[in-house]
């Protein structure tokens, strides 16, 4: 058992709110999740899009032929395993020539794409169905593709729709002012649910939407990676001492899609602060029962943060599902002097108070 847990019940109740939690919703990452999780996902669609030019931007759906499939999934392995999307993308940048005698001729010009992203969405059916955005160098009209041209690359599907953007108005009624409005916002009913083939299959994983790598907007530091790796601290269950450097071997379970979206919300993120210890951990208490439990305050980015007693502490540890850490509460001497120095800033501003 951790050692908090062996106090006695008086020891515990002694003080009533001098514990601070501060704990953050555990959700699944789930780019179909409807719990809130999709809300990432626009959001950084949203900030891919903002580099895209709306007047040099085409609009192409590529459907899947029914007939050519037994069924939805086979068409969507098909698509991502043969990288059915990505050849249609290189082959209209490199065209395609024809011998006419002694002549090469262009039978499908080069496209020069200067940057795409592709959403996917499926049918009633099951069948997937793909929204893919073109920045290209030219400008409205004069920048299309053409059907059959696109036809004669995509293999999966016989229908296609092509269409440019005439006004900044209809751009944002495709993506929306970058934040809650929009056709990729919008609730998508059945075009964004996964269809019930995928939900059962251990480890499998579709994406929700790729494209050109471009415009990287957080790089992750290769001096980071160490720091966390260096600061890693595991802590021994039985006897809450902290093991610096000892690799535990973690199982990979390979969980469905299903699995995931119900475990969503269902834990938090905990960071408990006591007198004596600093608490870090994940525990199996959903997010909503504590923030009706809890009067507490949230801050963005930091979690939801409310004071509690020691009893609370006790029944978040009986409920946890990983400890991360446990170090000693060591107070900071430098936030007992910046205290003492603001106050002496307030005296000497006028109209102080000097007593």
């Amino acid at each position: 058992m951790l050692p908090i847990l062996v106090k006695d019940d008086e020891t515990l109740w002694r003080h009533e709110k001098d514990v601070s939690f501060q704990v953050g919703s555990k959700r699944c990452g789930v780019a179909w999740c409807k719990k809130g999780c999709d809300k990432a996902w626009i959001k950084r669609q949203s900030e891919k899009l903002s580099f895209f030019a709306w007047d040099k931007t085409r609009h192409v759906i590529l459907t899947v032929d029914p007939q050519a499939y037994k069924n939805g999934r086979e068409a969507y392995e098909d698509i991502r395993s043969k990288r059915r999307i990505p050849e249609l993308i290189r082959k209209l940048k490199r065209g395609r020539k024809r011998k006419v005698g002694n002549r090469w001729i262009w039978e499908r010009r080069p496209l020069k794409v200067l940057n795409w992203i592709v959403h996917l969405e499926w049918h009633k059916n099951g069948y997937p169905h793909y929204h893919v955005l073109l920045e290209v160098e030219g400008i409205g009209y004069r920048t299309r593709i053409g059907g059959d041209t696109i036809r004669s690359i995509w293999k999966p599907g016989k229908f296609v729709y092509e269409t440019y953007f005439k006004d900044p108005k209809h751009w944002r009624n495709l993506v929306g002012d970058f934040n809650k409005t929009g056709y990729f916002h919008s609730e998508k009913d059945h075009q964004g649910r996964l269809p019930s083939w995928a939900m059962d299959l251990p480890g499998y994983i579709i994406p929700r939407s790729s494209g050109q790598r471009l415009h990287a907007l957080s790089r992750r530091d290769a001096f980071d990676d160490y720091c966390d790796m260096a600061m890693q601290e595991k802590v021994d269950l039985a006897t809450g001492e902290i093991l610096s450097g000892f690799k535990f071997k973690v199982p990979r379970v390979k969980a469905t899609l299903r699995e995931k979206l119900g475990r969503c919300k269902q834990s938090v993120w905990g960071k408990i602060t006591t007198a004596s210890e600093v608490i870090e951990g994940i525990f199996k208490i959903p997010y909503r029962e504590i923030y009706d439990r809890h009067k507490g305050t949230y801050i963005k980015k930091l979690g939801y943060i409310f004071r509690g007693s020691m009893q609370d502490v006790k029944e978040f540890l009986t409920r946890r599902e990983k400890i991360i850490k446990i170090i000693p509460n060591t107070p900071n001497t430098w936030n007992y002097e910046r205290v003492g120095f603001l106050k002496w800033a307030y005296c000497l501003r006028p109209g102080g108070n000097y007593g």
